[in-house]
């Protein structure tokens, strides 16, 4: 008895991934390998602002805000090459991102004051601070508290390996 049972149970599940297969449409690489509209979102510690990569009108990853209650999102950075990744600091207007610059995977790390961008803003004319500048050095956050205005980074300056 049980192995008719099983047999069945598996005839069933042959023909249902039968059908799931046959009606299975290919995706497109350029979706499958696309970037997403929206990664890397976050909230400010003070609850108030949202945070976000996404690709701005020239397809390149910056970072965009939005007030939680407003309808619009503003760009904050005009960079040139994809931003990997961002994370809020303690200081609600305060954000660190990392971005890969030279194609090493050595990604430098700046800090921003979104509060002090303009729509206009390039990147030479934001209150950005590279907070590792040095070719072939990678920097990244080890601890961030959201109640400590205080980062702690590790820099492999001494061996950029």
């Amino acid at each position: 008895m049980g192995t008719a049972i099983q047999r069945l149970f598996l005839i069933v599940l042959y023909r249902l991934l039968l059908v799931v297969w046959i009606d299975a449409k290919l995706i497109s690489r350029e979706q499958l390998f696309s970037d997403p509209a929206y990664s890397e979102v976050t909230l400010s510690a003070d609850g108030k602002t949202i945070a976000y990569l996404s690709p701005d009108k020239n397809g390149i990853r910056n970072v965009f805000v939005r007030c939680v209650t407003c309808k619009e999102s503003q760009q904050v950075t005009f960079d040139h090459t994809d931003i990997n990744s961002i994370e809020w600091t303690a200081v609600s207007d305060i954000i660190v991102y990392y971005q890969d610059t030279d194609g090493d995977e050595n990604d430098r790390l700046y800090k921003l004051n979104i509060s002090e961008v303009s729509s206009s803003s390039t990147k030479d004319s934001q209150n950005l601070v590279s907070i590792s500048d040095q070719p072939k050095v990678k920097a990244f956050v080890i601890a961030n508290n959201r109640r400590d205005p205080r980062l702690l980074v590790a820099i492999n300056d001494n061996n950029p390996q």
